[in-house]
């Protein structure tokens, strides 16, 4: 990288901190978890409102290609690193065993209403979502297992956020997305198999 992209990639990282750090801080003055400020930060720096009132100034401050993105997705995946290692820190199994028919009984809901929902709105509405008959089943199958997905880093922060992480109802919320990545994952595999 050039003395011009640190400087660049600097700047980038300031922008993101100061906008995450700022509207957490907001969220939290309203009484909800700062990850939702964050998450609203983002969406404030990408291309839906920085991209749009200001493209030249945004493709400036966050290129699409060259070094600056190659070491900011570096970074973020080093950030994820450390703040996974850190929830795994704090889990227990004997926790999770104990819970584990009524995390079993959310995840298993929670698996099945978006996953069926998102598979049917493919028969429903092939017209509106542009899908050919021949297609029809591997995207009805790509759209059932995206929305039965779930973000688990994200639900971690809000629970953390809340202070909820260490009790039985943020055991129970932690440990139910674990049988919604299972089925979305094995039906990407799926899929996979359908495409080739």
């Amino acid at each position: 990288m050039t003395p011009t992209d640190w400087t660049l990639l600097s700047l980038h990282l300031a922008a993101m901190l100061l906008v995450a750090v700022v509207l957490g801080q907001a969220a939290r003055r309203v009484g909800i978890p700062a990850v939702v400020g964050e998450l609203a930060g983002g969406l404030l720096l990408g291309p839906t409102v920085l991209g749009r009132l200001a493209p030249e100034f945004h493709a400036w401050l966050f290129p699409p290609t060259g070094a600056v993105p190659s070491a900011r997705a570096a970074i973020a995946r080093v950030g994820m690193l450390f703040f996974i290692v850190t929830i795994g820190r704090d889990i227990s199994l004997g926790e999770f065993r104990r819970i584990g028919r009524k995390a079993l009984a959310v995840g298993t809901v929670g698996t099945l209403v978006p996953l069926v929902l998102g598979f049917l709105m493919c028969y429903v509405f092939p017209d509106v979502i542009g899908v050919t008959r021949k297609d029809l089943f591997a995207t009805a199958l790509f759209m059932g297992s995206i929305l039965s997905l779930s973000a688990n880093p994200v639900i971690a922060r809000i629970l953390m956020d809340m202070g909820l992480f260490k009790t039985e109802i943020g055991r129970t919320i932690m440990s139910a997305p674990l049988v919604d990545d299972l089925v979305g994952w094995g039906l990407f595999a799926v899929i996979l198999a359908e495409l080739a």
